[in-house]
């Protein structure tokens, strides 16, 4: 990836060097470029951005994510779901559930959240979490 005179994708390289990734997942050019610009900019507060590729079976009723990630949270709840890529600005609550295995569970409203935001099998993204007041918020980014 080419870098400019100050080397600034070279130090954003090392944040990127903290997300927890999908096992076996290789970004492309572009998606490193999408990445990196969206760590730089939309970075506020966020710990351990999960990158990983959507499945058909992510894209259905519930969002079971991987056992690696590991957010402080209560077992159960609603937490805000927001992106702004590809069909726009979307805010939504999605419902959530931490398996016994540990894995974050999205549940009701996330079917309707996926058919809003246009996210498809095949897509690339980035997942921001973070607590703001007693809230949880995920940031779903398309990379």
């Amino acid at each position: 990836m080419e870098d400019c005179s100050c080397g600034c994708l070279a130090k954003m390289a090392r944040i990127a060097e903290g997300c927890v990734y999908e096992s076996g997942l290789e970004l492309t050019q572009s998606q490193r470029r999408g990445q990196l610009s969206c760590l730089l900019y939309c970075n506020h507060g966020f710990r351990a951005p999960y990158v990983c590729r959507l499945t058909v079976g992510d894209l259905k009723e519930s969002w079971k994510m991987s056992p690696r990630i590991r957010i402080v949270a209560p077992s159960s709840g609603v937490l805000k779901m927001e992106t702004s890529d590809k069909n726009g600005y979307q805010l939504m609550e999605v419902a959530y559930h931490i398996d016994f295995d540990g894995c974050i569970n999205l549940t009701t409203g996330w079917k309707e959240f996926v058919a809003e935001s246009g996210f498809e099998d095949g897509d690339v993204v980035m997942v921001m979490f973070s607590r703001e007041d007693d809230s949880l918020t995920f940031r779903i980014y398309v990379m």
